[in-house]
């Protein structure tokens, strides 16, 4: 049995977002033929297209509207976990140690 991985959600909801494959890869840093190939692997999951594509844009199919919240709760779910449990604060002193004389010019004016 095959699994959905939160990367392709991710790639789904950029797409489903953006209208278009070209500008959904944008939104996630990818070329546009690795977006394009991960959703067809989401596709391939399924077993029915997620996109109904026109022109140089795509729509939800039936499938991809019931997916497209599950998949941005899910990453915003992600998200939010790795937040919390990641949140790596700095937290002390800084100090910075700068000559008394630099940035003056000097008896020339270099």
């Amino acid at each position: 049995m095959e699994n959905l991985d939160s990367d392709l959600l991710r790639t789904f909801v950029a797409v489903a977002d953006a209208g278009s494959v070209t500008d959904g890869a944008a939104r996630i840093h990818r070329s546009q033929s690795a977006t394009s190939l991960q959703i067809k692997r989401l596709e391939a999951i399924l077993g029915q297209p997620v996109f109904d594509r026109h022109g140089r844009g795509v729509v939800l199919s039936d499938a991809g509207r019931k997916l497209f919240p599950v998949a941005q709760d899910v990453t915003a779910r992600l998200d939010t976990a790795l937040r919390e449990i990641s949140q790596n604060t700095v937290s002390g002193k800084l100090r910075l140690g700068i000559p008394d004389d630099h940035g003056r010019a000097g008896p020339c004016g270099l």
